[in-house]
């Protein structure tokens, strides 16, 4: 829910998928969400700046001794946890500056039309 208001659906989608798994590999994720990897990358940096995904590097090698390089994501829940305070206290924070804003704001009313003006009206009304 949380990855849904701050980010965006895709975003959201990713978060859910890790919170069910403990961790996921980039193929099964992309081939999961039907995203090309480019786009898919392109979510996971937004994800991975605020620290809520961490993602592992592991090579393998096949029969053949080619290595393979594979990544693995999973949730930082702390990280998640710390986020998800910050960002609702930025909210708390904006709101009680367009609150204060607004209640130091001087109004005037018109007694005959009963129209409301602000400060800065008042003195082009005559």
């Amino acid at each position: 829910m949380v990855a849904y208001a701050f980010y965006g659906k895709e975003h959201g989608l990713i978060v859910d998928i890790l919170c069910k798994h403990s961790s996921v590999k980039e193929d099964d994720l992309c081939d999961i969400l039907k995203l090309e990897k480019k786009h898919f990358r392109n979510i996971l940096q937004a994800l991975k700046g605020d620290q809520i995904i961490a993602s592992k590097q592991r090579i393998t090698k096949d029969a053949s001794d080619v290595s393979q390089r594979s990544f693995e994501y999973g949730l930082e829940f702390s990280s998640l946890l710390n986020l998800v305070k910050y960002k609702l206290d930025l909210m708390r924070r904006k709101l009680e500056t367009e609150e204060r804003t607004n209640a130091n704001r001087a109004s005037f009313t018109c007694s005959d039309c009963h129209k409301t003006f602000s400060d800065l009206e008042a003195g082009l009304v005559s």
